[in-house]
């Protein structure tokens, strides 16, 4: 039995002096061999665009170039929400797609060909909070609205990304400054959280 694909030329020396000329199609597609490749199986950056690859074959590792029904998408853990990707074939037995995670937490990648999952799949990752974005932050305290000369005068600012992601980890810079009629020092201190 034969698990080539391709054109292929069968001679009948012996019976008909001739020979014959053939195709062969691939087998099923087959999930255990379709395994995905990018981005978007990675941990990633609120807002950034990720995206993944996945070509088809069949089991013998002949590229399945006939159309495959491939699913796909992306589930919030924390909030159930669900983004489905969009799949393009190339009519080659290649597919891909790309997406933009705004929501930060962990998410988990579905990846079905013919109705049953592809090799590996579901995949996890993490999307963490973007950068600090100034207008997003919220500044809380009884020092925002009540000090007095002299006396040390707190508040808290909790810091967030353009998308409304709150951010958990510390490092971000926070500069404060204080405008009035007299001189006034603002010490920022990073809680990590």
């Amino acid at each position: 039995m034969t698990s080539i694909m391709g054109s292929a030329k069968l001679e009948f020396e012996k019976l008909t002096k001739g020979f014959m000329s053939f195709d062969v199609k691939p087998a099923p597609v087959d999930n255990n061999s379709c395994i995905p490749q990018g981005t978007a199986l990675y941990d990633t950056i609120a807002g950034n665009s990720v995206s993944f690859e996945v070509t088809t074959y069949d089991r013998y590792q002949n590229l399945f170039y006939e159309d495959a029904a491939i699913e796909s998408y992306v589930k919030h853990v924390q909030s159930k929400k669900i983004v489905p990707a969009h799949i393009v074939g190339n009519g080659q037995g290649a597919y891909g797609a790309s997406y933009t995670l705004t929501l930060s937490g962990d998410w988990t990648l579905f990846l079905n060909i013919e109705g049953k999952p592809m090799m590996g799949s579901p995949f996890s990752m993490t999307v963490i909070p973007a950068n600090v974005f100034a207008s997003n932050c919220v500044a809380k305290g009884e020092g925002l609205s009540t000090c007095t000369a002299g006396e040390l005068a707190m508040f808290d600012v909790t810091t967030f990304d353009a998308f409304g992601n709150r951010k958990t980890n510390g490092g971000s810079k926070v500069i404060g400054i204080i405008k009035g009629p007299g001189e006034g020092t603002c010490i920022v201190r990073d809680k990590a959280n």
